[in-house]
């Protein structure tokens, strides 16, 4: 918004109005496969300014950026209003399924966001590393002067 602007009304730029669309690998669950096929659950929330066009989840194997990355699956995403958190459901085609698994909203970039950097999680084990159960997360919040 524009501080000096004197009739009362606000101006914005492009960055205050965008879809922000983020999940947590805290918030991706795995079914109980049935047959060649994984159930999989997550939230997915839109941490921005603006309703986002729908698009999609997609899950990959290993980094979508890695040489033979292969789709194991996509979940939908519907329009979301800022601030709101929706619910994606879709089914993994692989068996078994590999320790980790990456997830990526908007991967072809349909949507303009306002923060991309956040549109890629991880959920499982790499390298022996395995990530934190929720329990043992550290919540640190953002202060700023």
């Amino acid at each position: 918004a524009d501080p000096d602007d004197v009739d009362g009304a606000a101006t914005f730029t492009g960055a205050d109005v965008l879809p922000d669309l983020v999940m947590d690998p805290y918030d991706v669950g795995l079914g109980t496969p049935i047959g060649a096929t994984t159930p999989i659950t997550g939230l997915v929330r839109n941490r921005g300014s603006w309703p986002n066009e729908p698009v999609e989840v997609k899950v990959y194997d290993r980094s979508p950026d890695a040489t033979g990355a292969a789709t194991l699956g996509v979940l939908p995403v519907p329009a979301i209003a800022p601030g709101e958190i929706v619910t994606v459901t879709g089914a993994l085609t692989a068996t078994p399924l590999p320790a980790a698994l990456y997830l990526e909203i908007d991967p072809t970039q349909h949507n303009e966001e306002s923060n991309r950097g956040n549109n890629l999680i991880v959920i499982g084990q790499i390298g022996g590393e395995v990530a934190a159960p929720p329990e043992q997360r550290v919540y640190i919040p953002m202060v700023t002067r």
